[in-house]
């Protein structure tokens, strides 16, 4: 019972780490009330990042220096900036069919962008074992400035648009603004689930 208990504890503290307890939908009676709310993009890289599977080891490693130089030449022209500026736009486009999005709200939303690129599917000895995907990941947390900003809501995002076996430039950009409008609509759909909730 002991060690029951202990593995408990550990699979708690992991999910509390990775934040797999947190996601948390507005609450139906913001909806209601419907404050206004501003959303604002912190984190973000400022270029692009390339990650595989992570079973290719070292060998895997200078496979996947080879693929970085294909990726920066593909990514040509995206910068940082503009995965901010676009995800912002795509999301307050999608939120706005629920709240009145201003640059000062009582609600305040903040997306951070933990990374943004390629991911190659890939297995021992960096294989790839699929086509390129550009990816954003990140998460969106929703705070109430009439709460002293008590965090009211937060989700964490993945989304992915593939990419096919050669990307080029004009591959790569339509795929970010896939991607961009994927993760907008996929976290305000998430977000605002409640809203159609019955009252008890």
């Amino acid at each position: 019972m002991t060690r029951r208990m202990s593995l408990l504890s550990l699979c708690a503290a992991f999910c509390l780490a990775s934040g797999c307890q947190s996601s948390k939908p507005i609450a139906r009676s913001y909806f209601e009330t419907k404050p206004p709310m501003s959303v604002a993009v912190g984190k973000c890289p400022e270029k692009a990042q390339m990650r595989d599977s992570g079973q290719g080891g070292l060998l895997g490693a200078v496979v996947n220096a080879g693929r970085a130089g294909k990726m920066k030449e593909a990514m040509s022209g995206i910068m940082g900036e503009t995965v901010k500026e676009l995800v912002r736009q795509r999301f307050s486009e999608q939120m706005e069919k629920h709240f009145e999005v201003r640059e000062q709200g009582q609600l305040q939303t903040v997306i951070d962008i933990t990374q943004w690129g390629w991911y190659v599917p890939s297995t021992i000895a960096g294989i790839k074992t699929g086509a390129y995907q550009f990816v954003i990941n990140g998460s969106v947390r929703v705070t109430d400035s009439a709460l002293k900003g008590k965090r009211i809501a937060t989700q964490t995002v993945e989304v992915s648009e593939t990419m096919g076996n050669k990307p080029t430039v004009e591959v790569s950009q339509e795929a970010l603004l896939k991607c961009a409008d994927r993760f907008a609509s996929e976290t305000v759909a998430f977000l605002v689930k409640e809203k159609g909730v019955p009252s008890p």
